[in-house]
């Protein structure tokens, strides 16, 4: 402008990117006495495509156009499922091949000879020759086999396939990036006109790595005259031989000097200053980031513009915590970067849909869906926004009838659910289904009266729509290539949308700046914040997938790792160069795949340059103080809920066995569940595990034995069961409908899979339960699964406790009576004392000797019975010789006495009792965590004690 004044508007600026130019007429406009037209601003790839004659092609239909010329040249049957990946890769490699000017017929030979590298390729380099030979030279004489085969196959027909890629888009009148910027690049070299460029006078700012077509468009602007260059290396690292910022630094500057020069910058900002700073957390560096920009910008100071301060995201993933993360005060943002399409809830939604559909099955006309693919959809906030109460309904009925396949008709009572709850087989088909999905779901947010709120929410969507409903108008005219299966189609949508970032608008002339690296192209910034500041983020570990092997990709002038390090080496070094202060964060964890080192850049600063860092560690203090036991004081208002259980009528409570079992073995847990009333989340039961195989045994014994109660059972009896075991079999399906299905009505429901598997062992273990009864016939069927009650004073009368049990089972022999306790694991039927069934953090405690005992307490008052035989029968040794139900008392190791009768322990029992409820009801006597950690193992509410 000092040199041309107003007629600075008749030049082309040409930068990295767009960003820099809306910056560069910010700058310029503040120069200006009076207005004038704007300087016409491009990004280099708008340089190219915008004196082109060819419209650009959108990937996937380019995917489908290699996909028919690889089939076509190779005459290959391969599917598309598997061309997908290595097919992608390829399209990445032709592009490459285009913008850096590579003979593709000389990188796609198998030559081995290098004489007759000599005769066909002439225009070779020694350099090129020789590591085609030694690429080649050291392939072939790898082991035959498949790999090898099909990779030398594919290579002969690279080529081939490369021009009539190129040749049919051509016919299309279509290209891609590549193609644009080859055209122009050797229409150029040829010397060709560019009447689009007659009046034109281009400038060329902020470059450093220049791709082949680049630098052939460079000098060709510049023969004619009509092109002028500006390269930011002021930094003394980016002329550093030693450093890999400065590759291209030497040949930019000779080839493409400027027509003005500069003003010369001081070597480095005195006023520099430089801080780093460990955290161990990729989330609490957002964090930090809060407290540093809160130092920049008080609160009390709205005059600070923070426009000079860029937050620098080398790591994308860290964008949604910081912006959760920024100050109250910062009323304007910009965010450059895009945020990627698949990090947004729409794509979590996709992949619980496509799970839905894989595990989705029919079965006698009707289509069901997997549970745990239900209640992820459900549970997913667009659903829970949009239908949010027949959602929960459905959930509530999915848990409490133990549904593990919900049928589609549950979920005809609402148009979206049922629009989602669909069978697709079709993978054209599943298309329109997820468009269709994504139109209700727009529909229901922006009825919702909330629009506002669901902004962003929309977008995901929308930006999904599109994607989805362009990958359909390409995908309808191929059908015939189309996979068959969804879960190809479902490989097809991500690849589709990996690659789509949602741009965030804003003003990019206001407010703090948010960007991702390449966006620093060209602006400098006074604050600096720069997170996941480690080694393999930034600079970030490349691992480029390539058809091109390393050898031949370095020998023909493609980039590779090298050369994407000397591209971030130049974005640092530039970047910090007029900063005045410079904040690295890292994350310092070492976990997994995590070193938690910092990046190269800081050793290169401190110990190459002499750059002094301000330090700071950040930690957080997660130790685990050494606590005493969890304890909670009877408090009046507990002391009141304990009343409950001591009162008469419809409002009163009583102690089971395994709440008492429960006290015993932590008071704390006792609290939680009879004081709070604390319960366990009803989930849906998918196998049949320890406690539900107990409950369809039970039910079974129960319904089996049912028609004998108050009879007499001979051994005849149950011989007929045992030796026509469909009756057996009818009540296991029974007890399965009623107790594991929840089906009220217990109609039968077809086993399958595990749960056959499981019925099968039921009926094992009750057969044999069975034999032995047949043995100990005959015996009169008293009851089964008999509720028992009754009161117990304590404090010497002055207060009743209510006692309550279910006794699985009672018979009568020899006029004894004998309840019986079934228990599905293994153990022996014995005690050594009646104090250690009550012994507090005792993890051996016979507990199941305990609730028999109180069984037999409870049914000799309840009934007036004279004397009562308790025994417990381990299912897992009813199949041992030594069987036996009869408990057995051992105060000794070599003292065991059968027990005959509960009359001789009653007294002891009842006297231990008593002591433990009056434990209960002293208000001095705090509910205590147990001492013993082993009893907590499979405690559901460790997540509340913190044990």
């Amino acid at each position: 402008y000092r040199e041309y004044q107003a007629d600075v508007s008749r030049f082309t600026f040409v930068f990295p990117n767009k960003r820099a130019g809306v910056f560069f007429q910010r700058y310029l406009s503040q120069l200006l006495d009076e207005a004038l037209f704007s300087p016409e601003v491009l990004s280099i790839s708008e340089c190219f495509s915008s004196v082109s004659k060819r419209q650009p092609a959108d990937r996937l239909s380019n995917l489908f156009r290699l996909y028919d010329v690889y089939r076509s040249v190779g005459g290959s049957g391969e599917g598309f499922d598997s061309f997908v990946f290595w097919g992608e890769m390829l399209l990445s490699d032709f592009d490459e091949i285009d913008k850096y000017l590579i003979d593709a017929r000389q990188l796609f030979t198998n030559i081995t000879d290098l004489k007759q590298i000599d005769e066909v390729f002439d225009t070779l380099t020694p350099r090129q020759k020789e590591a085609i030979k030694e690429f080649w030279n050291n392939f072939i004489p790898v082991t035959e086999g498949r790999p090898k085969t099909d990779y030398i196959t594919t290579w002969k027909i690279l080529y081939p396939v490369y021009k009539r890629f190129q040749a049919g888009l051509a016919a299309e009148n279509l290209a891609t990036e590549g193609m644009m910027c080859r055209e122009l690049a050797e229409n150029l070299k040829s010397g060709q006109h560019i009447p689009e460029w007659d009046e034109k006078q281009f400038v060329f700012v902020g470059f450093n790595a220049l791709n082949a077509c680049e630098r052939e468009l460079f000098n060709a602007l510049k023969k004619e005259g009509k092109a002028d260059f500006y390269f930011d290396y002021e930094a003394a690292e980016l002329r550093d031989a030693d450093n890999l910022a400065s590759q291209f630094y030497e040949e930019n500057i000779r080839q493409f000097p400027s027509n003005f020069p500069l003003a010369q910058e001081t070597p480095q900002n005195p006023e520099r200053e430089m801080e780093l700073i460990a955290v161990p957390s990729e989330i609490g560096q957002a964090k930090e980031i809060y407290s540093i920009l809160n130092g920049l910008f008080p609160n009390n100071n709205k005059e600070i513009d923070p426009i000079n301060t860029a937050v620098v995201l080398a790591d994308e993933n860290l964008l949604i915590p910081l912006l959760h993360s920024l100050p109250a005060q910062i009323e304007q943002v910009n965010v450059t970067m895009g945020f990627p399409l698949k990090s947004t809830p729409a794509s979590g939604l996709l992949e619980y849909v496509l799970e839905l559909q894989r595990r989705a099955r029919v079965s006698g006309g009707k289509v069901s869906f997997y549970y745990k693919n239900v209640l992820n959809i459900l549970n997913h906030q667009y659903i829970s926004l949009c239908c949010g109460g027949e959602a929960k309904a459905i959930e509530e009925r999915t848990v409490k009838n133990n549904r593990i396949y919900v049928e589609a008709e549950e979920f005809s009572r609402n148009s979206l659910l049922a629009s989602v709850f669909t069978l697709q087989t079709n993978a054209l088909d599943f298309l329109s289904y997820l468009t269709d999905m994504i139109r209700q779901l727009q529909a229901a947010l922006q009825n919702s009266g909330k629009k506002d709120e669901h902004l962003l929410t929309l977008d995901f969507l929308y930006q999904y729509y599109v994607t989805l409903n362009r990958m359909q108008d390409v995908l309808k005219k191929r059908r015939e290539e189309i996979p068959a299966t969804i879960d190809t189609m479902a490989r097809l949508i991500r690849q589709a949308l990996a690659g789509i970032s949602l741009p965030f608008e804003g003003e990019p002339l206001a407010g703090l700046q948010i960007m991702g690296v390449l966006e620093t192209r060209c602006l400098d910034f006074e604050n600096l914040v720069i997170p996941s500041f480690n080694e393999g983020i930034f600079p970030k570990r490349s691992v480029q997938n390539s058809f091109i092997p390393y050898t031949l990709r370095r020998c023909f002038g493609l980039p590779v790792a090298n050369f994407q390090d000397a591209i971030s080496a130049y974005h640092f070094y530039r970047l910090i160069h007029r900063a005045k202060r410079i904040f690295l964060l890292y994350d310092s964890r070492a976990d997994g795949m995590k070193t938690g080192e910092v990046s190269r850049f800081m050793h290169q600063l401190h110990y190459h340059y002499g750059v002094d860092f301000k330090r700071r560690n950040l930690s957080f203090d997660v130790g685990f103080e050494n606590r005493s036991a969890l304890q909670v004081a009877k408090t009046p208002e507990i002391m009141k809920k304990l009343e409950r259980f001591t009162i008469e009528g419809e409002k009163a409570a009583a102690f089971s066995a395994s709440s008492l079992n429960t006290y015993i073995d932590c008071p704390l847990k006792f609290y939680l569940t009879q004081m709070e009333r604390i319960e366990e989340s009803d989930e849906v039961i998918e196998t049949v595990e320890g406690s539900m195989f107990g409950t369809l045994f039970h039910a079974v014994m129960e319904n089996l034995y049912q028609p004998y109660t108050g009879k007499t059972v001979e051994s005849g009896d149950i011989k007929q069961l045992v030796e026509h075991p469909l009756k057996i079999d009818a009540e296991i399906a029974r007890a399965f409908a009623v107790e594991f299905f929840r089906k009220k009505d217990g109609s039968p429901v077809a086993l399958e899979g595990n749960n056959l598997l499981i019925a099968r062992v039921i009926r094992k273990y009750v057969r044999q339960m069975l034999k032995i009864d047949m043995e100990y016939a005959p015996f009169t069927c008293v009851a089964s699964e008999l509720p028992c009650s009754g009161r117990l004073p304590v404090f010497g009368g002055r207060m009743q406790v209510n006692l309550k049990g279910f006794i699985d089972r009672i018979d009568e022999k020899d006029s004894m009576l004998r309840i019986l306790d079934y228990k599905t694991g293994s153990g022996k039927p014995e005690f050594k004392s009646i104090a250690g069934m009550f012994e507090h953090n005792n993890e051996n405690r016979p507990k199941y000797e305990f609730q028999i005992f109180l069984y037999a307490l409870l049914y000799k008052r309840m009934t007036g019975a004279a004397s009562v035989l308790p025994g417990i029968s381990f299912l897992r040794n009813v199949f041992k010789s030594d069987y036996t139900a009869q408990l057995r008392y051992k105060p000794e190791p070599r003292v065991s006495e059968p027990v005959d009768d509960f009359n001789p322990f009653e007294e002891a029992f009842v006297e231990s009792l008593t002591a433990c409820l009056e434990e209960i009801f002293d208000p001095d006597i705090p509910f205590v965590q147990t001492e013993k950690a082993s009893l907590c193992t499979y405690c559901p509410y460790t997540s509340i004690c913190g044990r």
